[in-house]
C-alpha cells in the first residue's frame, strides 16, 4: 500500500500542526505542543498494517513527547463554555489508546498483558469484532486482512483529526477571554508535573548526567522555564521547550574552573600578588 493511498492525520503534517499551535498561542496565550517539527515518517508504508504502525508511532511522538502541555488544555477545568465535556473525554480516550498501542509496538511484543490489550483495542474498539481477539498473537496478526487494517487506520486518523478540530474550537471559544485563560493555563502548567519527569530525564541523559541525582529539582526547573516563557514579549510555542532545555543545561553542567577562576570569584586578584621572596 503506497503512502498516497491514505491520508495522514493533520497532527502528522508539520505545517498543519504548527499553524494550530500558533493559532492557539495568538488567540489564548497558551500552547499545546512543545515542538511541531520532529515528526518524520521517513518510509512509505507498503501496506495498511505498516501505515498503522507508522501513524501510531508518529501520533505518540506528538501526544507524548511534543504534547506535554496538551493535557492541560484538555483538562475539564480549562474547558470554555460551548464545548461538551463528553467531547473532551472522547479525545482523551483517543490519546490513551495511541499510547497503549505504542507501548506494545515499542516494548510489549513479549508481554502477554500488553499483547492482549493491543488485540482488544484493535479488535473490539476499532473493528467491533471481539472474536478476533481470541486467537494466539501470531494468528491474530495473520488473520487481519488488508481492508481491516485500513479500517483501523482510517478510524485513528478520524479521531486524531477530531482532536485537531477540538483544539482549534477550544482556542476560538477562549479567544475573547484571553486575559482569563492565559494566567489560568500558566498556573496549571507551572504547578503540575506534566512534562518535568520524562523531559528532564531525557535531557539529563543527553548531558551524560544521572537523572536520579536531580529528581528533586524537576518541578523547580519546569517552574523556571514556564515563568521565563510567559515573560517573553513575543513568545513562540517552541520557546517553552527551549527554555526548559536551557534551564536544565545551566543547572547541571558545571564548567571546569582553574584555581585562578576560583580565586577571582572570591575577590582575590592573583596578578596583584607579590612574588614569593626567596
Amino acid at each position: 500500500m503506497s503512502q498516497t493511498s491514505f491520508d495522514l492525520p493533520l497532527m502528522l503534517l508539520p505545517d498543519s500542526v504548527n499553524k494550530l499551535n500558533g493559532d492557539i498561542l495568538d488567540r489564548t496565550g497558551c500552547i499545546a505542543f512543545l515542538d511541531t517539527e520532529r515528526v518524520v515518517l521517513s518510509d512509505k508504508p507498503a501496506s495498511a498494517k505498516d501505515a498503522f504502525t507508522s501513524i501510531v508511532m508518529g501520533l505518540y511522538i506528538m501526544y507524548h513527547d511534543n504534547g506535554k502541555a496538551l493535557n492541560t488544555l484538555l483538562n475539564d477545568d480549562m474547558t470554555p463554555d460551548g464545548i461538551k465535556i463528553n467531547t473532551l473525554r472522547i479525545s482523551r480516550e483517543h490519546i490513551k489508546r495511541i499510547k497503549k498501542l505504542r507501548t506494545n509496538l515499542a516494548h510489549g511484543l513479549l508481554l502477554l498483558q500488553d499483547r492482549n490489550l493491543f488485540k482488544r483495542i484493535v479488535a473490539v474498539d476499532y473493528l467491533g469484532q471481539p472474536e478476533l481477539a481470541t486467537p494466539s498473537w501470531q494468528c491474530f496478526l495473520d488473520s487481519l486482512a488488508e481492508d481491516q487494517w485500513q479500517d483501523v487506520v482510517e478510524q485513528i486518523t478520524q479521531e486524531s483529526d477530531q482532536l485537531y478540530s477540538l483544539l482549534d474550537t477550544w482556542s476560538q471559544k477562549w479567544e475573547p477571554k484571553k486575559m482569563i485563560v492565559k494566567p489560568l493555563f500558566r498556573e496549571k502548567l507551572r504547578n503540575a508535573p506534566l512534562f518535568s519527569k520524562d523531559f528532564c530525564r531525557q535531557q539529563l541523559l543527553a548531558l551524560k548526567q544521572q537523572p536520579r541525582q536531580y529528581e528533586d529539582k524537576y518541578e523547580r526547573w519546569q517552574d523556571i522555564a514556564v515563568n521565563a516563557f510567559f515573560t517573553e514579549c513575543n513568545p513562540v510555542p517552541e520557546m517553552l521547550r527551549i527554555k526548559m532545555e536551557e534551564t536544565i543545561r545551566e543547572q547541571t553542567v558545571v564548567a571546569k574552573s582553574t584555581s585562578t577562576n576560583i580565586s577571582e570569584r572570591y575577590g582575590f586578584d592573583i596578578s596583584q600578588l607579590s612574588p614569593r621572596r626567596k
